[in-house]
């Protein structure tokens, strides 16, 4: 068994337990900024703002309660934008944690979930429950494009290829775009019933999805070609997916607690090997998940309340965050930190428990990082 270590940081309103890996170099330089602290001259040289240290986590608080923050990214304005999916509103943040604004969806009840940058000066987003997909402007202006598929529950979405927005439809197991003045297509996943998820760009233009009913990862390209890789284990439960710089496909497995990845090996089915990781804990449920500047892959624990991650051999670091957050989804900030939005919900999950505080967490990603 890998031997972890636990660090205590104190910040803000929340004490941080960063547990590492015992390796050596690691461990001597996480006791070294530990002791330097975030005041310290020391590291002044690897501290380029108010974020603090690599591994500083601060929290944000949003109105209201039980709201479920769930969906956040970064848009064209330098802000970043949350969804609430049982608050019905999009939320607009400054990179200093400020809140800028806090829209009304027109639809009651939408679930919005997924939210991204367009290639318009827009944000996207997903309205699950309401079947459609909307934008909204710097100003707070939205605009609501109902799927040509009734009840097709639309949950996340990406930047693509043709510059459109491509989203999946989880209940009518389809992938659909849509183009900057509302025009959609849909098309049937090859699997029937196969509750596609979360959706990925990647570097080539491809995109990639989790297919969670069918236990599959599958790709895309533009106009209508399909590949579909099968997992290892039933109930995996893909959530977030991202593509590395040298084409590995990463994503989190949150029911089956497991990291994955598929790498290319002109031996293997498809030619991709499968990968899989298991989470240091039971109940962490990896959710959220990206790759980040560094060139690491980065993550949430929906059931850990913490934010791990991982490298290319499977070592795996994590940070806790205050009891209960139910971290959702995680993107680089305006400031090229790494931010979680704070569901603070147990949503329909018996395993999850939340603390009904909606937030968004900043975590620091200045300096090395070791």
């Amino acid at each position: 068994m890998p031997t972890f270590i636990d660090v205590h940081l104190k910040q803000g309103r929340a004490t941080m337990k960063l547990k590492f890996l015992a390796l050596p170099a690691v461990v001597a330089a996480v006791l070294a900024t530990a002791a330097c602290g975030s005041g310290s001259d020391t590291t002044t040289a690897t501290t380029t703002d108010a974020a603090g240290h690599f591994g500083t986590v601060k929290v944000f608080d949003l109105p209201g309660s039980k709201t479920q923050p769930f969906g956040i990214t970064t848009g064209k304005d330098g802000n970043l934008w949350i969804t609430e999916a049982l608050g019905n509103y999009v939320d607009k943040v400054s990179s200093q944690g400020k809140l800028l604004g806090r829209y009304a969806i027109p639809s009651a009840k939408a679930n919005s979930q997924g939210i991204s940058q367009g290639y318009d000066d827009r944000t996207w987003f997903t309205e699950c429950a309401a079947s459609k997909i909307a934008a909204i402007t710097s100003d707070g202006k939205i605009s609501e494009y109902p799927t040509p598929t009734p009840k097709s529950n639309p949950c996340a979405l990406t930047r693509g290829p043709q510059n459109k927005m491509w989203f999946t439809s989880y209940d009518a197991a389809k992938l659909g775009s849509i183009t900057s003045d509302g025009k959609i297509e849909e098309m049937d996943t090859p699997t029937a019933k196969s509750g596609p998820y979360q959706i990925t760009q990647a570097p080539g233009g491809e995109l990639w999805l989790g297919e969670n009913a069918a236990d599959k990862v599958a790709s895309f390209s533009a106009p209508n070609s399909f590949d579909e890789f099968k997992l290892a284990h039933a109930k995996s439960d893909v959530a977030g997916i991202a593509v590395a710089a040298d084409g590995t496909i990463w994503f989190a497995e949150t029911d089956g607690n497991r990291i994955g990845k598929l790498v290319a090996d002109s031996g293997a089915p498809g030619g991709r090997r499968l990968v899989e990781y298991p989470m240091p804990h039971s109940g962490d449920y990896p959710y959220g998940l990206l790759v980040g500047p560094d060139g690491d892959v980065w993550f949430s624990e929906l059931g850990g309340d913490r934010i791990g991650q991982i490298d290319d051999k499977g070592q795996i670091r994590e940070w806790s965050l205050p009891t209960g957050s139910a971290p959702r989804d995680i993107t680089i900030g305006p400031d090229g930190n790494l931010w979680v939005a704070l569901s603070g919900a147990s949503g329909n999950d018996p395993k999850i428990t939340g603390n009904n505080q909606p937030g968004i967490a900043r975590f620091s990603l200045q300096g090395s990082g070791g």
